[in-house]
């Protein structure tokens, strides 16, 4: 007698097991909107107490120290992802953790003298650059906010290689951002400062409970710890570094010469344009959460069928879930930007160009990863070199002009830029259409 087919239940079920990257990623995207709203939430009430100016030197401090967190990490984060996650895989548990020893020790010396550094000396840099003090006043409060970032980005990676995804995801965001928004629910603010001060207090707390955990778990490997010296991960970790630092520096770039060609309300609405078509780059993230040890331990036993086979669920995934908040974004921008407060409308415009740039990040997955996680960060470094100037070319032609506009087409024109030279190098270097899904 011939066995009764399977159920199309059944057939599900044995491709998620087959794929549990998919559901992990609906999980950490769940997890990181979460986030994103709370975040949205905390936005929110910065914007009705404070107004639009407050919003722009919030901005300006935030994507100031996560700049200088990057230069701090120096794409080392990325190194201990790669190497412990290829190490656990080989069952190198020793060497994995002397990697994370190594790397933690390292970075936070940096970030210690980093944000030293910058409270004596760049924030009057900064100010006397712009011409405006007042610009960069949340900055000067909340210099040492810069170790919590490093600090709660190195826990997310440690968390990440060990196969804890899920929990590193709740820890770099619903958290932190939780504990922010009920302090500043709860606390009589009086100024945009205390808040940034409440939210980096935040993180900090946040990024110790990740640690503790992520020791609790380490300890628990029956293996002497073997040491590993950082100086062979610096030539990896230099040009990951730089190709992190084009993105941020890009950010940074186009959002200080909004506050310094117009006033800091306008960086106001620009910020809140970008934090809202952020969501769809959030979507990436996720994917890239779930999915970048993966690829990196594949990498490690040259199984190149299996990195495609994730790229190609990346898109899928990416543009069935992205296009819901597209069409929302594209037809009624002003009715989301409403929730920050009248003044905020005037971000619809830009906010709908930014989206369209968006777009071509969710039709493209997570290549740049992809570059990193491979061994390929040599050609990453290429193309995001050509994209800083290529940044800073647009930002002074448009954003002097056309403020907030200009700013968000020149955003999105630089994104779409790096998402499609990263996709030509990794159908080249990794022969992306020769595999199916």
């Amino acid at each position: 007698m011939n066995a009764a087919p399977p159920s199309r239940t059944s057939r599900a079920r044995g491709w998620l097991g087959a794929n549990p990257q998919v559901p992990q990623t609906a999980a950490a995207f769940a997890l990181k909107t979460l986030g994103a709203g709370l975040s949205f939430g905390f936005s929110i009430v910065l914007a009705r107490s404070f107004g639009a100016a407050a919003v722009g030197e919030y901005g300006l401090a935030l994507t100031t120290l996560t700049l200088l967190s990057t230069v701090s990490l120096c794409g080392l984060d990325y190194v201990l992802i790669r190497t412990v996650a290829g190490d656990v895989r080989q069952g190198a548990l020793g060497l994995a953790k002397g990697a994370m020893a190594s790397v933690v020790r390292s970075v936070l010396a940096a970030s210690v003298l980093m944000a030293i550094l910058l409270s004596v000396a760049g924030v009057p840099l900064l100010a006397r650059i712009t011409g405006s003090v007042q610009d960069y006043a949340v900055l000067a409060v909340v210099s040492f906010g810069l170790v919590a970032m490093v600090a709660i980005r190195l826990v997310t990676a440690t968390l990440r290689a060990t196969d804890r995804v899920l929990l590193g995801q709740l820890i770099d965001g619903p958290l932190f951002t939780g504990l922010a928004l009920v302090g500043v629910l709860a606390l009589r603010l009086g100024s945009v400062r205390e808040a940034a001060q409440l939210f980096f207090v935040a993180m900090a707390v946040s990024a110790l409970v990740g640690a503790a955990i992520s020791w609790r778990d380490i300890s628990r490997w029956q293996v002497p710890m073997l040491r590993v010296p950082l100086l062979p991960m610096l030539p990896a970790g230099w040009k990951i570094l730089l190709v992190a630092l084009s993105g941020y520096a890009t950010d940074w770039l186009i959002l200080t010469l909004v506050a310094r060609y117009h006033p800091t309300a306008e960086a106001g609405l620009f910020r809140t344009a970008w934090q809202i078509a952020n969501m769809f780059a959030l979507l990436v993230a996720s994917f890239d959460a779930v999915a970048g040890p993966r690829i990196a331990a594949a990498a490690r036993m040259r199984d190149h069928p299996g990195i495609t086979r994730i790229w190609r669920q990346a898109i899928v995934v990416l543009t069935v879930l992205s296009l819901p908040l597209l069409v929302l974004v594209l037809v009624a921008p002003g009715w989301l930007l409403h929730f920050f407060g009248p003044e905020f409308a005037a971000a619809a415009l830009p906010l709908q160009i930014l989206a369209l740039g968006q777009l071509i990040n969710m039709l493209t997955g997570p290549i740049g990863s992809m570059l990193v996680m491979t061994g390929h960060e040599r050609a990453s470094l290429g193309y995001s070199l050509i994209a800083l100037p290529v940044a800073a070319g647009l930002a002074l032609w448009l954003i002097p002009p056309y403020g907030a506009t200009g700013a968000a087409i020149a955003a999105s024109t630089v994104l779409v830029f790096r998402k499609l030279v990263a996709l030509w190098l990794v159908e080249r270097l990794i022969g992306l259409r020769r595999s199916r899904l």
